[in-house]
């Protein structure tokens, strides 16, 4: 199974950095525990920010901050469901099996991008 090629670690929302400025992007604490902004993950400057679509996009960000610890525990939960169904099961539990399918597909999308 592919690695996450992205950036590891702790994501977290980091909002605007100028007076008045209620943009908000996506940081990640870089070398050393300072915080560094990743542009690039997700952000939302003033400029796009419209007032009756700001709950929405903030809401997406909370989700993309999350990702690489969702991603961590899918691939945990992943392992314990196969060691499970194979320990108890014999491997032979259909509905686990498929169940572990559909995750090793979401796995590959994040990792991969196929």
């Amino acid at each position: 199974m592919a690695e996450f090629k992205g950036t590891p670690g702790e994501w977290f929302i980091q909002y605007g950095g100028m007076p008045n400025d209620e943009g908000f992007g996506i940081g990640h604490k870089g070398i050393e525990g300072r915080p560094r902004h990743l542009g690039i993950v997700a952000e939302c400057w003033p400029c796009a920010v419209m007032s009756e679509a700001r709950a929405e996009l903030l809401a997406n960000a909370r989700l993309i901050a999350q990702a690489p610890r969702m991603l961590e525990q899918l691939i945990e939960a992943r392992r314990e469901l196969s060691n499970y169904t194979r320990d108890h099961f014999g491997g032979n539990n259909h509905s686990a099996m498929e169940c572990i399918a559909d995750i090793d597909a979401v796995i590959q999308r994040a990792t991969e991008g196929t």
